[in-house]
């Protein structure tokens, strides 16, 4: 029985990262159902219970140093993983764990990376080390494509492919929005820059939304220790509903879908309204969500520090009424998502075969 071993940011209630893990598991058990997983987490017992897998604690040095040892294949599902903005500790961490794997000859499967920013020297010249020793090297955009090739990664080594949730096999049908009296907007937030202006400008917006366009708003929370409290406050201020943080990716797709329009900040969030064919606006905090933006045709993208309340009102309205655009979204949602779940069956196919 082949043993693999996942590795992510898995068990931090982030809903981005645990869609990323469903639509792994999901993958590789439809294909070989007999195949015993392995997932690193932050809480092993809710990811063994959650997901039918055996699990290891990201504190765990000795298990961890085990399956290094005792697993057939590793693999790096998804995620920013490699990125020095927010801190060193991260990227140490899952550079560290490669170095593992590589020393003890395991077969590393990089799939559907987002890759950087990584600024430091050494981190490029790490990264470049273990990334050129990869059994398979995919990446979920553009972006990381030209920040592996600038580390010294060989172009064709490279796969260019989509991000893991796009190839969720349960994703629910879309509400016909023909069907509501009234229209609606789904928000997700994340704390960035100023926390005071920021706040200010959030609850500017949603009370705008919800006096000048008559549209009913609903914050959705996609990581609970870091949105859920900003969240919170913008829906006592504003008085619009809040959807307390769920693990249920599938409720949260229904939620999106139900909706008329996006504003998300979270990349995952964008990701789900593309899934969902939900018009949808950005604010990007990251060079990942310009990345999406721009593959989803979905400009323009504003800064998430620095957006006008006026612009996003103006563009929201828009969005909601241009049947051009939504009807563009609906196909290359549909274009994407077949092409997702076809190249996830080969990388699947590939790391079984390892």
């Amino acid at each position: 029985m082949k043993k693999i071993f996942i590795c992510g940011y898995y068990g931090f209630d982030n809903l981005g990262d645990e869609a990323i893990l469903r639509s792994l598991v999901e993958g590789i058990r439809s294909q070989e159902p007999s195949v015993e997983l392995t997932v690193l987490s932050a809480s092993r017992h809710e990811t063994e219970e959650e997901y039918g897998v055996k699990a290891i604690s990201r504190n765990d040095y000795r298990a961890l140093m085990h399956a290094m040892k005792s697993q057939d294949v590793i693999v790096f599902g998804g995620g920013s993983l490699l990125q020095d903005v927010t801190s060193s500790r991260s990227i140490l961490y899952y550079l560290g764990l490669m170095f593992l794997a590589k020393l003890h000859g395991k077969p590393l499967m990089m799939v559907a990376q987002g890759i950087g920013p990584i600024r430091r020297p050494i981190f490029r010249k790490l990264t470049k080390w273990i990334f050129r020793s990869a059994k398979h090297i995919s990446v979920r955009d553009q972006v990381s494509k030209e920040e592996l090739v600038a580390m010294g990664i060989a172009r064709n080594r490279i796969v260019s492919t989509m991000d893991p949730v796009w190839g969720f096999h349960s994703v629910p049908v879309r509400e016909d929005a023909a069907k509501k009296e009234k229209k609606s907007i789904v928000l997700s937030l994340r704390p960035w820059g100023n926390p005071a202006e920021m706040e200010r400008k959030w609850v500017e917006l949603v009370n705008r939304l919800q006096v000048e366009l008559l549209v009913d708003v609903e914050l959705l929370t996609f990581h609970q220790a870091q949105d859920a409290p900003l969240s919170k406050r913008i829906a006592e201020k504003t008085g619009c509903a809040w959807m307390s943080h769920t693990t249920s990716v599938e409720t949260v797709l229904q939620r999106i879908g139900e909706a008329d329009l996006l504003i998300g900040v979270r990349l995952h969030s964008l990701i789900f309204s593309a899934i969902m064919a939900t018009p949808m606006i950005g604010l990007s905090y990251d060079p990942k969500v310009d990345a999406f933006m721009d593959a989803m045709e979905s400009g323009p993208i504003y800064a998430v520090e620095a957006f006008s309340v006026d612009q996003v009102i103006q563009l929201a309205q828009e969005r909601m009424n241009d049947s051009v655009y939504q009807n563009k979204l609906k196909n290359r949602s549909m274009e994407l998502s077949a092409q997702a779940k076809a190249d996830q069956k080969m990388i699947i196919q590939e790391l079984l075969h390892e």
